[in-house]
């Protein structure tokens, strides 16, 4: 018969004075549906293919581009503390949209849409 171990000893250490900010930061249920909305109109047009999500202790990013093995073409990262809180980052580094307020920061994508073609 085997010997009975404790998996205690092999977790990571737990204290209950643990800083929040140690914390990852994430998008919360609202904030995700927002921009799974704007990715799901950019995939039915063509435009995007796949998403990746980080989660750290200074940042949550949604990145998306047109494939998984190509540096992604958007960035949409909500910092931890500051103002603005949310940003919209393009390949280069550049910011092309920050603000408080997520949808706000998201009408970037918003663009002119494709007239539709009328048969009949």
């Amino acid at each position: 018969m085997g010997d009975l171990v404790s998996l205690a000893k092999y977790l990571p250490a737990r204290t209950d004075g643990a800083r929040a900010d140690k914390a990852p930061v994430v998008f919360d249920r609202r904030e995700l549906e927002l921009i799974l909305r704007v990715y799901g109109r950019k995939v039915v047009a063509g435009e995007w293919r796949d998403y990746s999500l980080l989660f750290d202790s200074n940042c949550a990013t949604f990145a998306v581009g047109r494939s998984a093995f190509e540096v992604p073409e958007f960035r949409i990262v909500k910092s931890r503390s500051g103002t603005p809180r949310f940003a919209v980052i393009a390949r280069g580094g550049r910011i092309v949209r920050r603000g408080d307020v997520l949808a706000d920061v998201l009408r970037q994508f918003d663009g002119k849409r494709r007239p539709t073609l009328l048969t009949g």
